[in-house]
């Protein structure tokens, strides 16, 4: 029988995410670890019940989500870390998410911290537990009284001992900027499918050869005109139904992502979605290296 692991969530309170939660934590087989790219693909969603759990994950309550070799994502078992892109809607006040081993305690850090009424994104790489007992554990604080949070999660790939990319850094590089036309492009981009394709591989002045796999990218929405969303993801590939960065009408925030790109395909393709209208931002995209 094909084993599965599970992802743990603990919600808390601001008060009780404190020293009482740290404790020894499990030792780790040592590194180095090579990175997996996969077509990004959601994993859990409260608010539809992917990952099986449905609604919002409130204070003290312990939630369990499924990630290595779960449908539909197959992370394989032998990964120590994954790719991921959390996202948080719908909350009632402010807070943050940490996510850690789910064999571990909390290590006094966050992920992702919100505000009432956010609906916002951060990309993280993520250890998952050397026992195989539970591969993630989050921990959301909130707001004493606070009805609690929504929580998406995509995962973009994992990291394995063997046989997956090098990642090789470069200096931070803008490949794409719409406000100037860097990237082939200029203006707000189209609202909708089926996306908007940018020339990344070989492309001036980051010069990303054209075997490499993945990017890691920082993705920056400039005057946002109303809420909506950007998805990056391979340029030959349908879009996967996940995103990359969440936005308000007159905002200007960016996220961190591992994205991969096709094989033999020199483009990118950014899909923006507005609530109302029919454009959406402008999109900077600068390069902090590949995988290959």
């Amino acid at each position: 029988m094909k084993r599965t692991t599970r992802l743990h969530i603990v919600a808390g309170t601001l008060l009780a995410a404190g020293s009482a939660i740290f404790g020894a934590r499990p030792a780790r087989a040592a590194g180095p670890y090579q990175f997996q790219s996969i077509t990004p693909c959601r994993i859990v969603d409260t608010r539809s019940g992917l990952g099986g759990y449905t609604g919002l994950i409130k204070n003290g309550q312990s939630v369990k989500f499924p990630i290595r070799n779960a449908p539909p994502c197959n992370v394989v078992g032998s990964a120590a870390a994954v790719a991921v892109n959390i996202t948080i809607a719908d909350t009632a006040s402010p807070g943050w998410v940490a996510l850690f081993p789910g064999d571990g305690t909390w290590p006094g850090v966050s992920n992702i911290n919100f505000l009432k009424g956010d609906f916002v994104a951060n990309g993280a790489v993520v250890p998952i537990s050397a026992s195989g007992a539970l591969d993630l554990a989050s921990l959301a604080a909130f707001q004493p009284g606070a009805e609690g949070t929504n929580l998406i999660l995509d995962v973009t790939g994992y990291f394995v001992p063997i046989g997956g990319l090098s990642f090789y850094p470069i200096a931070p590089c803008r490949v794409v900027d719409t406000q100037t036309g860097l990237g082939g492009f200029t203006g707000l981009l189209p609202n909708g499918l089926p996306g908007t394709k940018f020339t990344i591989k070989g492309a001036a002045p980051c010069n990303i050869p054209s075997d490499a796999a993945a990017i890691a990218v920082n993705a920056t929405v400039v005057n946002s005109q109303s809420q909506g969303w950007i998805a990056l993801f391979p340029g030959s590939a349908p879009w996967p139904g996940v995103s990359n960065v969440n936005f308000f009408a007159n905002d200007t925030i960016a996220n961190g992502a591992i994205v991969p790109v096709s094989p033999g395909v020199q483009a990118l393709t950014v899909l923006a979605t507005a609530v109302s209208g029919t454009k959406v931002p402008y999109l900077p995209t600068d390069l902090t290296g590949y995988f290959k």
